[in-house]
Parts: C-alpha cells; structure tokens; sequence
C-alpha cells in the first residue's frame, strides 16, 4: 500500500514532522510541540492590531505552502540566487547556503575553527552543542508572540547557527544565504551567540 507525506501545515504534517527529526532532544521537541498548540488556538493578526495597521494579510493563504518535510540536501540552488552566492571580491570566513529550509552548503575556514568558532548548520551544531545552544534558543524571538512566530517556532527547519567564543573577533565575515524555490517555503532559523568580548560580521542574503 503506497503513503503519502502531508504537506499542508496540519496535526498530521506536524506529527509526521517530529517523527523526521527524532534526533532532536527532548527539551526542543516540548517547545514544538508547545508553539504547534499555540498555532491551533490563536488567530491571524487583525487589521486593527497595532502592528498590522499597515499590512494587509487577507491574501496570504497558509495552504498554499508546504510543511518543510523531507527536506532534500542536494537541492540544486536556483538560477535566481546563485548571483549572490560567491560574494564576489569578499573573502569570506565561511558560509551556509539553505535552499526551501535545507541547508545544503556549508564551510568554515580552519583558522577560525581552530579559535572555537563554530559555525554551520542548525542540526549539526545542536547534536554537537545542544548544551550551548539551549539557553539562547528563541531568548529573543517569544514563539507565542503571535501566530507567525508560534508556526515558526514548531515548523523551523534548518538555517545556520554561530558561536564565537568570548573575546575572538572574526575579521572576516560570514555569509548566509537563504534561496526559495518556485513552490519553497523558508522556516530557517537563525542563531547568533557572541560571548563577552566577542564580534563578528554576518552578511545575510
């Protein structure tokens, strides 16, 4: 009997993408699957919220985009984007390209791997430094803050986390880049921690 994957942003998706991310630790998964229930019981912003007086969201149609599930790896960048890519005439200490949520490149100059920097992709950093990432995760975005952030927070997927240690500065910057295909959707999550005395230059496409 032949399955099908949901992709509509529904109970079903969501389950079935926490069974694709069972790598996770449990502390992310309860904030998941807490953002998910905020989502189902909260509305879009109103015309009259503060905050949306000037954006009309009446046309935006959540069921017209796709749950980031089995995201592919090899995803090949889209001719659109790939301008940008090389950032030419900048050297660059590293970067991390994501296509539709999926990080598909990502690299590191050794000399600032060798000073502790750490920069690279979502998941591969947490399975490393999920201790060090766990305490700045969502300190700055509230997930509950409003609809889109609760999505965000239970859907997010990939997107390119930093570490600089306490007082390195990276001299040369880092660049990320978020591509969008034609039916694509972005739920990436970015996360920037810089310990005291630390700095660093982030250039983001």
């Amino acid at each position: 009997t032949a399955t099908t994957t949901p992709h509509a942003f529904t109970d079903e998706s969501f389950e079935a993408f926490l069974a694709e991310r069972q790598h996770e630790p449990s502390w992310l998964t309860d904030i998941r699957k807490t953002a998910w229930s905020h989502f189902r019981s909260s509305s879009w912003p109103a015309r009259n919220h503060e905050e949306w007086i000037r954006t009309d969201i009446r046309a935006f149609k959540l069921e017209r985009y796709r749950a980031p599930l089995g995201l592919r790896k090899d995803a090949a960048l889209p001719e659109h984007a790939r301008g940008g890519m090389l950032c030419p005439g900048v050297a660059l200490g590293g970067r991390v390209t994501a296509v539709d949520s999926a990080v598909v490149d990502g690299h590191l100059h050794d000399h600032w791997s060798a000073k502790g920097v750490v920069f690279g992709d979502f998941d591969e950093v947490l399975s490393a430094h999920a201790d060090r990432i766990k305490p700045y995760l969502f300190q700055r975005l509230n997930p509950h803050y409003d609809r889109f952030a609760a999505l965000q927070a239970a859907f997010f997927a990939g997107g390119p986390v930093l570490i600089v240690p306490r007082g390195v500065t990276v001299t040369e910057p880092l660049h990320v880049l978020a591509a969008i295909s034609d039916e694509g959707i972005d739920l990436s999550h970015t996360l920037m921690i810089l310990e005291d005395g630390a700095e660093a230059t982030v250039l983001c496409e």
